[in-house]
């Protein structure tokens, strides 16, 4: 993946600056995924249009409800919050921008069954999460330094996601990346990897691309 990354309107940059000063001052690692990780690490690299969306999807790293609700305590109380809370038990509005945001636990919270077992009966399977949060990179956009999935990690967890809930969203976000053209550095990897076969006509280098992906996920 390329090392530059475009440019964010101030809404969002508004966001992520108030959110990361809450999850940095309680030292939690957080990882980006979802729709806007799409968008942040796919779309504006390869210049395609994806799903459109203004919701974002954050997972925290804790070790117990304690910390989970310290942390929502912080986003949504005090003289000035940040964040409000909304019917939905995960689902929070950043108050300046109105953006809407998903924070979803993983880590030893989520212990033995990679499951969170919600306050209010529900359950929510987060499965993968913990692979993806190893396996990404810190990134910086405009001086903010954020873990987002990246593509395989993004077409991996949205299979689980589609696996759990059956919904088109995924199948299109999934899609959507891997009719991508490869660049010129994930060609020559396929190149690499796959010149025998390529050469023999059994596939073509953009069908080679997806099964690069797959073999990394």
């Amino acid at each position: 993946m390329k090392n530059s990354y475009p440019q964010i309107d101030l809404e969002t940059k508004k966001f992520l600056t108030d959110f990361k000063s809450i999850i940095d001052s309680l030292e939690v690692p957080m990882l980006l995924i979802g729709a806007q990780a799409r968008i942040l690490i796919f779309d504006s690299q390869y210049q395609v249009q994806g799903r459109a969306t203004k919701d974002w999807d954050v997972a925290v790293k804790l070790d117990n409800w304690e910390r989970y609700n310290l942390l929502i305590s912080i986003m949504t109380t005090g003289q000035n919050p940040l964040f409000k809370k909304t019917r939905v038990i995960h689902k929070f509005i950043h108050i300046e921008t109105e953006l809407e945001v998903d924070v979803i636990p993983f880590g030893d919270i989520s212990k033995p069954n990679q499951e969170i077992n919600w306050p209010d009966g529900n359950q929510m399977n987060i499965l993968g999460l913990e692979e993806a949060f190893v396996n990404t990179e810190i990134i910086t956009i405009e001086k903010l330094e954020i873990r987002v999935a990246d593509i395989d990690a993004f077409i991996a967890l949205k299979l689980l996601a589609w696996n759990n809930r059956r919904e088109n969203k995924d199948l299109k976000d999934i899609i959507t990346v891997l009719l991508k053209s490869p660049n010129e550095e994930d060609e020559q990897r396929v190149y690499d990897e796959f010149i025998d076969e390529i050469i023999e006509g059994r596939f073509e280098v953009d069908e080679a691309a997806i099964i690069f992906i797959g073999r990394n996920i």
